[in-house]
């Protein structure tokens, strides 16, 4: 009772005289086959629905680092509504032009060497002039037989991360500034030394290249 596939190839038998006096039919039993391409139009449907609904972004490039695919959060950072507009552009056709070498180089690096490079911070310039920051990793695209035909790469936003780190950063600097200053103020006995060692306070736990007070003149324009 078991029902098969059978892929049919037919012949019209002739006599000597070109009359018809039958028919040729071989059948080949294609179930097997069928149900491979079956499971690989599945497979293959659903990896493209990974891609598509991740919410990270993903790209994939040739060795001459060419875009041969992208899911939709990519093809958005890079300005375009769909994905087929950026296959066979370069990093120097897209908004972030400006970081095209340094994202080449690090595709060739991770291509010529076979070794994923994994979770590390970069810039990118978006199509609206705006500067972001991205979390990337990058792995050798290879084929089932091991030979390597480009990369594949994904990365995340990490901007509000990245900026609120800066703003921790930049709070924890004022705190020393201020901390190092008050002892200062507390062990100095002159002004002129109170304010040599807040300068290089500043200038030392503040991150700067220089500080400097200026007295202002007696003068009608106060001169500094």
């Amino acid at each position: 009772g078991r029902q098969l596939l059978i892929e049919w190839y037919d012949k019209t038998l002739k006599d000597e005289e070109g009359k018809t006096i039958g028919l040729l039919s071989i059948g080949m039993d294609v179930t097997k086959r069928q149900q491979s391409q079956r499971e690989i139009l599945e497979a293959k449907n659903l990896l493209e629905s990974i891609v598509a609904t991740a919410p990270v972004r993903i790209f994939w490039k040739d060795k001459e680092l060419r875009y041969l695919g992208c899911n939709g959060l990519f093809a958005q950072d890079a300005g375009h509504s769909q994905v087929d507009e950026l296959i066979g552009k370069t990093d120097y056709e897209m908004g972030w032009r400006d970081q095209a070498e340094l994202y080449r180089a690090d595709d060739r690096a991770v291509i010529e060497s076979g070794i994923p490079k994994l979770g590390f911070v970069e810039p990118q310039t978006t199509p609206d002039g705006n500067r972001i920051w991205l979390r990337t990793s990058k792995t050798p695209l290879r084929l089932a037989d091991g030979e390597t035909i480009g990369i594949l790469g994904i990365y995340d936003d990490i901007t509000e991360v990245k900026l609120a780190e800066e703003r921790l950063q930049g709070a924890n600097r004022t705190l020393r500034t201020l901390s190092a200053a008050i002892a200062a103020l507390v062990q100095a006995n002159r002004e002129d030394e109170l304010l040599r060692q807040v300068v290089q306070i500043i200038a030392r736990e503040g991150g700067y290249s220089l500080a400097v007070v200026d007295y202002a003149e007696e003068d009608s324009q106060r001169t500094l």
